[in-house]
């Protein structure tokens, strides 16, 4: 990494929350969106291949935003977000029509109207957001996403969702191999890329 850093001449991360003495790939997101993608084209469950599929498709635009931040740390925040909320105004189109309920009663009667959708966009944008905010320190943002998709699965075993169960498993499967490089020694990080994805990614198997 130190060679290709040198060769393509990026500059040094600077900012001041920085707590590592080298410089470290922010590639981990990178590795697990392609991961995802293999699994679309390897597993035989179509309602796997079309969930992770959505999320994949939906997230291409941020992903392609936040990639150019980790690599280049020149992208304005306001383009973070709007890619995000695009990605997920993208997700919710796939499914707008069937928009879960917010269980508060002076909602309910826009959940599956564009005030409703708009509010949903918002949201998966806020989780997406929040998990990048909480990233910094080596395994916080993975242990914490490590316990959201154990929740997860336990919910969809509860309602007996095959298809969550197995999806929220994939994850916490990409995110115990992340952590052998990344806690407590920093070898790789998410980056925003990877914050981003698993936000993302967690609030659609929640709907």
């Amino acid at each position: 990494w130190k060679y290709f850093y040198k060769r393509l001449g990026l500059k040094k991360y600077k900012n001041i929350q920085r707590i590592h003495l080298f410089e470290v790939p922010r590639f981990g997101g990178v590795v697990i969106f392609i991961n995802i993608v293999i699994l679309i084209f390897l597993i035989k469950n179509n309602d796997v291949q079309s969930l992770l599929g959505k999320i994949t498709l939906a997230f291409f635009p941020a992903f392609l935003i936040s990639l150019k931040e980790d690599i280049f740390y020149n992208v304005r925040a306001v383009l973070r977000f709007l890619s995000l909320f695009l990605a997920s105004a993208i997700f919710l189109s796939f499914n707008f029509s069937i928009l879960p309920s917010f269980n508060i009663p002076m909602l309910d009667v826009y959940s599956n109207s564009h005030l409703g959708f708009l509010i949903y966009c918002f949201s998966i944008v806020a989780v997406a957001n929040g998990s990048n905010l909480i990233d910094g320190v080596n395994g916080l943002c993975s242990f914490v996403f490590l316990i959201i998709f154990s929740c997860i699965i336990f919910l969809s075993y509860s309602v007996q969702d095959i298809s969550i169960m197995i999806c929220a498993s994939f994850f916490i499967f990409q995110i115990l191999s992340f952590i052998i490089f990344n806690y407590p020694r920093g070898i790789i990080f998410l980056g925003d890329t990877g914050a981003y994805l698993l936000g993302f990614s967690a609030s659609p198997l929640l709907f």
